[in-house]
């Protein structure tokens, strides 16, 4: 167990390849923006790289107690030959370990919420919640008159947007990680938009959009001051037309991703942390 090196790029790169099967164009993508030397965790076996997990810094929590630093755990995975020797749960457990020389808090998103029990194990607790829920095309309210607008905004005014509208317990995204996500939406057609009600005084909102390739589209962060939700995604579905829209907000209803935390936290209350990569 080590952490990486720069000439890991490629057996990294292949990892990923063979486990996830995703473009060469997103996966140079992602090593391009978020490696560095020591931010992926990894088993090396007879000097081959079997199994790794990637580390990239995420902002800051706030708690009662302060601010808390986070790392994000992303894209877990083990060559098929070296499953099942438990691998992975070792190399969890070990960026676990490792990260706390730097964050106070890592946070995983399991694939799915039958992964939960798995990242358990290794040493996560849930503890992050949000509302999510698909509304089909014919479903969304059609307004005579436009009641909200999008507005394009970068990253940096992304963050400023979002800063004022999160509830507690929530994570604050560092520069980089926003921007990564903000390029991730602009790439598939969408990106940051402020939310602006057509009303005096009202207060704009904003979200993060994603266009998926199966006619979706991903609402990845959708916070509403002052802009009522139905106007919103009416207002959404005529810019970005689909077939269904799956929207993410605060709330308790879906538990979400799990963390880790350097010192023990009295707080039970779940957090909120919405952007992940999927």
């Amino acid at each position: 167990m080590r952490r990486s090196r720069a000439g890991d790029i490629q057996p990294l790169k292949n990892l990923w390849k063979i486990a996830f099967g995703d473009s060469d164009v997103y996966i140079n993508g992602f090593f391009d923006h978020n490696f560095s030397e020591g931010s992926a965790v990894l088993a090396e076996c007879s000097g081959l790289v079997t199994c790794a997990i990637h580390l990239m810094p995420a902002g800051s929590l706030k708690t009662q107690g302060g601010l808390l630093s986070c790392v994000y755990a992303y894209a877990l995975a083990t060559l098929p030959e070296w499953r099942n020797r438990g691998l992975a749960s070792r190399v969890a457990s070990f960026a676990i370990e490792s990260s706390r020389e730097s964050f106070d808090c890592n946070i995983i998103r399991p694939a799915e919420v039958s992964l939960f029990p798995f990242y358990e194990a290794a040493g996560y607790r849930p503890f992050f919640s949000i509302d999510e829920r698909e509304v089909l095309a014919q479903e969304v309210p059609v307004y005579a008159g436009e009641r909200a607008r999008l507005c394009k905004v970068s990253p940096a005014q992304y963050a400023v947007l979002r800063e004022g509208l999160l509830p507690a317990l929530s994570v604050s995204y560092g520069g980089s990680f926003l921007a990564y996500q903000g390029l991730a939406c602009e790439k598939s057609g969408g990106g940051f938009f402020a939310v602006e009600a057509l009303g005096a005084g009202l207060s704009p909102g904003c979200a993060a959009i994603e266009v998926a390739e199966n006619g979706r589209v991903f609402v990845k962060e959708l916070l509403l001051p002052g802009v009522r939700p139905d106007a919103a995604l009416s207002c959404i579905k005529s810019h970005f037309p689909a077939v269904s829209y799956v929207v993410r907000s605060p709330g308790a209803a879906l538990p979400f991703a799990l963390a880790a935390f350097k010192e023990p936290q009295p707080v039970s209350t779940q957090g909120y942390f919405s952007f992940v990569l999927d």
